[in-house]
C-alpha cells in the first residue's frame, strides 16, 4: 500500500486543531474508521469502517462535540491479492503512524490476564468540509516495547491474529478490553471531562461498560436513596448500534477466556455481565447498560427486535458523506447548479427533494461519461488482461465476499446473462471486494466469479479488481452504469454501496434502507416481489436471479441502449432515473441527515429510557 503522507487530509501534526477537551460531550467508539477522505489509512476492513468515517466526518461537518476512539492497527487489515487459481492472498499493510498522526503524551494500563498491558495513544482530526469544525480521534496503540507480546494487540484488525499469539477469540477479546476498558481510561487521562453520552458502534467497545461502573462507584448511595441503580445511571449516558443480524457481528467468548482476561484486572464488577449459554455476547452487554439502542434501517429494526426481544430497540437509517461520495465530475455540476438552494449538498443538508431537476441532461450524461472513462482506464490499467470498453453497459458490485450478499447471483443463470448481451446490448462487469482471512467460503465465492468472468468472456468481459479500497469503490460507484445490490432479504441490516451521490442507479433486492428509499422503476430498480414469506435459500436464489435477468432484459437495459433513439440522442429516460437517484441520495440518504438524527434522538435530547430515568437525570440533558 503506497501511502503518502501529504495527502492524508493535509493534516499538520505540529499544529493541530484547537480545542478544549472540556467542550467535548460526545464519545463515539467503534473497532474499525476510515478517518481519511480516501480511505488510505488502513483502519478499516469494509462497510462498517467505512460508515463509521462517514458518521466521524459529518459530526464534523455538523459542529457535534465529539471524539472518536479507535484502534491503531500497525499491521492494517491486509492487502489483497490473488493467486493463479484466483484464490485470494493476504499480506500485511507496510506504513507507519507517525508519519500521519500526532503522538499523545499520555499512556494508560490495561489488564490482559495475568499481565499489565500499556497503551498509548495518536491523535488525527477529522475536518469538517467548510474546514470550521474537526473531530479529534483518539486511537490506541500497544505497540510498545514494554509490551513485548501483547504489543501486538494493535496489530492486526478483526483478530488475525499475528504468529505466536494464542487462539483467534483471545486476541479478539484482548483488543475488545483495549478499546473498552482503555478507551475510557485514555479519554480520563486526557482530560476528556465532560462526556455526556458513550456511543457504542456494535459490541467490539461494550467492555466501556465495566469501567464506568467502577468510575460511578460513588454514585451508587444516592441513586439507591432515589430507587435507582448504576445500571439505571448508565442508561442515561451511553448508546448502543446494532448493525447486522448476522451472527459474526455479535461477538461471543466462553466464560473461562472472560475470566481469565477480563477478570485479571480484580477491580472490574463481576456482577455487570449476565453470561447466555455460559457466553458473554458482547452486543447483549451494550444494551443491557445502553437507554438508547437502534439498528440501521426501518427493517433490520424488526429483526433486531425478534433477535433481541427483551430490549428495546429504535431505528436511524444510515447514510453516506455526500461530499466524501461524490466525484469531481459531479461536484462541479453541484457546486454549479445548488449554490443558491437552502442547504448545503456537501454536508448532506440539502433541504429541497429534487435538486438535479435543475441540471441539464446533457451535463449530467458528460460527468457520468467522464468518471465512466476514469473506471474503465483504471480497470483496463489495473489488470493486464482486461478489455473494458467505454460504450457497453457497466455492471459493478464490490462488497465484502461473504454468502449473504450473493456476489454471483449474476451467475446463476450464465447462458441467460449471455443471451441478454447478444439481444440486447453489449455487457461488462466490475467486481471488487475482500474476503476474511480466515473466511474461506468467501474465498471461493470470489474464486468462483473469476472463473466465471473467464467462462463468459467471449460474450461478456468483466474483471476483478484487487485490494478493494475507498479510491477503487469511489471510481465503481460513480463509473458504473447500474450498481448491483443483491443481499438475501433480512440479512442486509441497510446497505450503503447504493447511496453514493453520482446518480447510479441500483437493482437491489428490497432489504435494508434500499426499501425505505428506492421506488422500482423511479430511483432504481427492485428485483423480485417483496415476498417476506419466501425465506428458503435454494427458493430465494432461483427467485432472485430470474426477476434479476428479467430486470435486466426488459427494464434496465431497454432504458439504457433505447434502440428507438438516433446515435446522437441521449438515454432520456434513464438519465431521468438517474437524477432521481441523485435526489435520493443526497437527501433521504445522506450521513448528514442520519447525524442530525442522532443528534435529536440520542445525543441532545433525553434517551429513550423510562420517563422516570428522563426525570431524575434530566440535569444531564
Amino acid at each position: 500500500m503506497n501511502l503518502t503522507a501529504d495527502r492524508i487530509n493535509n493534516q499538520d501534526l505540529m499544529n493541530p486543531f484547537a480545542y478544549d477537551w472540556k467542550d467535548i460531550e460526545i464519545a463515539y467508539f467503534s473497532m474499525e474508521a476510515a478517518i481519511d477522505p480516501d480511505g488510505l489509512l488502513p483502519l478499516y476492513s469494509g462497510g462498517l469502517g467505512i460508515l463509521s468515517g462517514d458518521t466521524i466526518m459529518s459530526a464534523a461537518d455538523l459542529g457535534i462535540p465529539m471524539v472518536a476512539v479507535i484502534p491503531c492497527y500497525s499491521g492494517g487489515f491486509f492487502n489483497q491479492s490473488f493467486n493463479e487459481e484466483g484464490f485470494q492472498c493476504e499480506s500485511i499493510v507496510d506504513w507507519n503512524p507517525k508519519d500521519y498522526f500526532k503522538r499523545l503524551n499520555k499512556k494508560v494500563n490495561v489488564r490482559v490476564g495475568d499481565s499489565d498491558v500499556t497503551v498509548s495513544a495518536w491523535q488525527y482530526d477529522v475536518k469538517s468540509v467548510d474546514g470550521r469544525n474537526a473531530v479529534p480521534v483518539i486511537l490506541l496503540d500497544t505497540n510498545l516495547d514494554e509490551n513485548d507480546l501483547y504489543g501486538s494487540i494493535t496489530s492486526r484488525l478483526y483478530g488475525c491474529k499475528p504468529d505466536g499469539y494464542g487462539s483467534e477469540r483471545e486476541y479478539r477479546l484482548a483488543q475488545e478490553i483495549v478499546l473498552g476498558i482503555g478507551g475510557i481510561r485514555m479519554l480520563e487521562a486526557l482530560g476528556f471531562t465532560n462526556i455526556k453520552k458513550y456511543h457504542m458502534n456494535e459490541g467490539h467497545s461494550a467492555l466501556m461498560v465495566l469501567e464506568l461502573l467502577n468510575n460511578n462507584k460513588d454514585k451508587e448511595e444516592e441513586l439507591r436513596e432515589r430507587g435507582l441503580t448504576l445500571q439505571d445511571y448508565l442508561k442515561s449516558k451511553c448508546i448502543f448500534t446494532t448493525h447486522t443480524p448476522v451472527p459474526a457481528g455479535h461477538d461471543q467468548f466462553d466464560r473461562e477466556l472472560v475470566e481469565r482476561l477480563i477478570y485479571g484486572d480484580e477491580t472490574l464488577p463481576r456482577d455487570a455481565i449476565n453470561y447466555n449459554y455460559d457466553k458473554l455476547n458482547t452486543t447483549r452487554l451494550g444494551m443491557d447498560y445502553s437507554g438508547f439502542i437502534n439498528a440501521v434501517s426501518k427493517i433490520h429494526k424488526y429483526v433486531s427486535r425478534e433477535m433481541f426481544p427483551e430490549y428495546n430497540i429504535h431505528s436511524i437509517t444510515n447514510g453516506v458523506h455526500s461530499y466524501r461520495w461524490t466525484s469531481d465530475s459531479f461536484r462541479k455540476l453541484y457546486d454549479k447548479y445548488f449554490e443558491t438552494l437552502p442547504g448545503d449538498w456537501k454536508t448532506g443538508t440539502l433541504r429541497m427533494k429534487d435538486p438535479c431537476s435543475r441540471i441539464p441532461d446533457e451535463e449530467i450524461w458528460a460527468a457520468h461519461n467522464t468518471e465512466k472513462k476514469n473506471l474503465i482506464d483504471y480497470a483496463n490499467d489495473t489488470i493486464p488482461e482486461a478489455e473494458l470498453n467505454y460504450n457497453a453497459f457497466t455492471i459493478g458490485f464490490a462488497r465484502r465476499a461473504a454468502q449473504y450478499k450473493r456476489s454471483n447471483l449474476l451467475f446463476y443463470d450464465i447462458n441467460k446473462l449471455c443471451d441478454i448481451a447478444k439481444d440486447v446490448g453489449p455487457i461488462q462487469l466490475v467486481f471488487a471486494g475482500k474476503a476474511h482471512p480466515k473466511d474461506d467460503g468467501g474465498k471461493c465465492i470470489i474464486q468462483n466469479i473469476k472463473d466465471n468472468l473467464s467462462v463468459i468472456s467471449d460474450d461478456i468481459q468483466g474483471v476483478y479488481i484487487p485490494n478493494y479500497n475507498i479510491q477503487i469503490a469511489k471510481k465503481m460507484t460513480s463509473g458504473s452504469d447500474l450498481w448491483l445490490n443483491t443481499p438475501f432479504i433480512y440479512k442486509e441490516a441497510c446497505g450503503t454501496s447504493y447511496m453514493k451521490t453520482d446518480g447510479v442507479p441500483c437493482a437491489t433486492t428490497a432489504d435494508g434502507g434500499a426499501r425505505e428509499g428506492i421506488i422500482n422503476g423511479v430511483n432504481g430498480f427492485i428485483i423480485g416481489p417483496y415476498n417476506p414469506e419466501s425465506l428458503d435459500w435454494d427458493v430465494r436464489w432461483d427467485e432472485d436471479a430470474n426477476a434479476l435477468f428479467s430486470l435486466l432484459k426488459n427494464v434496465i437495459m431497454p432504458k439504457y441502449y433505447n434502440k428507438d433513439r438516433s446515435p446522437m440522442e441521449l438515454p432520456k429516460e434513464y438519465i431521468h432515473i438517474m437524477k432521481n437517484t441523485a435526489n435520493l441520495n443526497l437527501t433521504d440518504f445522506s450521513s448528514g441527515k442520519m447525524m442530525d438524527e442522532y443528534d435529536i434522538r440520542a445525543y441532545r435530547d433525553p434517551l429513550r429510557a423510562s420517563d422516570y430515568i428522563k426525570k431524575e437525570f434530566a440535569w444531564q440533558f
